[in-house]
């Protein structure tokens, strides 16, 4: 593909955010090889928060200086996960827009792409986004969300935890699921479901995707940073889902294969063989650096 060509001449490193690859890699390894599978409710996701906590402690996030929040929620009966934010450009009047991924896994799957690489590009984000925080005129929350796999129910209690003062603030959010891949394996996409029109929110179909605020920053990114275009697909299957259903902005930005306009999940997919070593994390590199261009474009002064 042209925009993994373009990638492996510019590097992870280089550009306005030089993130770093080796940090992503060796993240998404810790997920899959040190903790192990982290289904909703378990020790294992209880642990994986725990990790990403002290992580962005040593970023300087603190609950002492607000930065920091853990909140937990009940999402099937009896099952109990945590949602972890982090938020840059804390401001109570300005608007809000977040960036998000699970951390959860499936049973009996390591989950390399679904979840733990977006996990570990999310951290890349965060840490590079402290560094020019002052830049911001809005205020961006960095949402590491619970139990996806069995029901998006962490985005849902991130949504019904919001005061109607947060919600009015709220434009949308950029959310990564299954973002980084195989070399040569597909492009990076943005999955919508619909978005706000001068007449209200509106839905997309299969027929005629619908770009929104957040998939036209991404794609601007794309443009900018890769010179290629980045399509908008009509897709679900992750948190986005449930910030569509509550009319705001919301996009996807992952990899996939696209066939006849819509998006093919990646045959690694809730799979055993979906391990860190089968990823190409220039690939990752290019999904945070375009997420944080478009975090620039949509809350930068």
């Amino acid at each position: 593909m042209i925009a993994l060509l373009l990638l492996s001449l510019s590097g992870c490193g280089a550009g306005p955010f030089p993130l770093q690859e080796a940090q992503i890699r060796k993240d998404t390894e810790y997920q899959c090889d040190v903790i192990g599978v982290r289904p909703a409710g378990t020790d294992k996701e209880k642990e994986t928060c725990d990790w990403l906590e002290d992580r962005l402690e040593q970023m300087g996030f603190s609950y002492t200086a607000g930065t920091l929040s853990r909140s937990g929620f009940e999402g099937y009966p009896g099952v109990y996960s945590e949602n972890l934010m982090a938020v840059c450009g804390v401001d109570a009047e300005a608007p809000i827009w977040c960036v998000t991924a699970h951390y959860d896994s499936i049973e009996t799957s390591p989950g390399a792409r679904d979840n733990a690489s977006a996990v570990a590009i999310l951290l890349e984000v965060a840490r590079d986004l402290v560094t020019w925080q002052d830049e911001l005129g809005a205020e961006v929350r960095i949402v590491f969300l619970g139990s996806e796999e069995n029901g998006y129910h962490g985005s849902r209690a991130y949504l019904e935890g919001l005061s109607p003062k947060e919600l009015e603030r709220h434009q949308g959010v950029i959310n990564m699921d299954i973002s980084a891949a195989s070399a040569g394996e597909g492009q990076l996409v943005c999955c919508t479901l619909g978005g706000r029109t001068d007449t209200g929110y509106q839905e997309g179909n299969f027929l005629e995707p619908l770009d929104n605020a957040v998939s036209q920053a991404v794609g601007a990114a794309c443009r900018a940073l890769y010179e290629t275009e980045m399509p908008v697909v009509h897709g679900g299957e992750s948190d986005h889902v449930t910030f569509h259903q509550w009319g705001l902005d919301s996009a996807n930005v992952c990899w996939r294969v696209v066939e006849d306009g819509l998006p093919v999940l990646p045959p690694e997919y809730h799979g055993e063989d979906d391990i860190p070593q089968t990823i190409d994390y220039e690939t990752a590199c290019m999904t945070g650096r375009c997420v944080l261009w478009a975090l620039k474009e949509l809350a930068g002064k």
